[in-house]
């Protein structure tokens, strides 16, 4: 045998070995196209979903503001409540004061009336007692 024929013999195995590798490396290929598409899918999606969790983000950073407000509306309605209640009490204490005064006053006229009855019914009676001297 000699070189040129084993060059020949090397060229072949070779050419066998690059046309085996091609066409073992053909569903790598295939694969490698496939994984890259998954993964372009994977990230569209993911992208989708940041978008999703920023609008979220944004809807709940909105609903909190809408909270700190009626939060505080709630807070200054509870203390006028707090306030008014306070007040509708001193007004009932100053009712109830002034209705017991009241009272103390009827019975009062009541005694200076029943006084003046008396001391009316009793000059009278000295009235029509005492001599007529005119």
């Amino acid at each position: 045998i000699n070189a040129e024929y084993m060059g020949y013999i090397g060229s072949l195995r070779f050419k066998k070995v690059c046309c085996v590798f091609k066409q073992m490396s053909a569903p790598y290929t295939n694969y490698n196209e496939d994984l890259m598409r998954g993964l372009d899918d994977l990230k569209g999606r993911r992208e989708e979903v940041q978008i999703l969790i920023e609008h979220g983000q944004q809807e709940k950073a909105k609903l909190e503001q809408e909270i700190r407000i009626l939060q505080d509306r709630l807070t200054r309605v509870t203390q006028q409540l707090e306030y008014n209640y306070q007040s509708k009490l001193e007004f009932d204490r100053a009712i109830v004061d002034s209705e017991e005064a009241y009272k103390k006053i009827l019975a009062s006229q009541h005694t200076l009336l029943t006084v003046i009855k008396r001391e009316t019914a009793n000059l009278s009676k000295v009235v029509q007692k005492s001599p007529s001297s005119f």
